[in-house]
């Protein structure tokens, strides 16, 4: 087992800043949240559901 940080909880960091605090406690690994029963903060899912180019790069 691989163990994560969701990022969810750090929904109101930037994502810069929440992949440094993960790092900072010693994980090399996070979940982004984009499962919308929370806000999505790090990724913009919308967005990529409408830009299939967008969503590949």
């Amino acid at each position: 087992m691989h163990p994560v940080l969701y990022t969810a909880p750090l929904h109101k960091r930037a994502l810069a800043e929440s992949i440094e605090i993960v790092a900072n406690i010693g994980l090399d690994a996070v979940e982004l949240n984009t499962g919308r029963f929370l806000p999505a903060a790090h990724v913009p899912v919308v967005e990529l559901e409408n830009d299939p180019v967008a969503a590949r790069k």
